[in-house]
């Protein structure tokens, strides 16, 4: 829960650095898909 907020906090913070939604999108997905690793592991 708390990660979930933490991670969740982060990208909105990215998505107003960047104000650009492919960028955001393209850092999330990676973030994501590398998040999904951790997880699995």
């Amino acid at each position: 829960m708390f990660i979930g907020f933490f991670i969740g906090a982060n990208f909105y913070g990215l998505y107003l650095i960047f104000k650009d939604w492919q960028t955001f999108l393209m850092i999330f997905m990676k973030s994501l898909r590398f998040y999904g690793k951790i997880v699995t592991e």
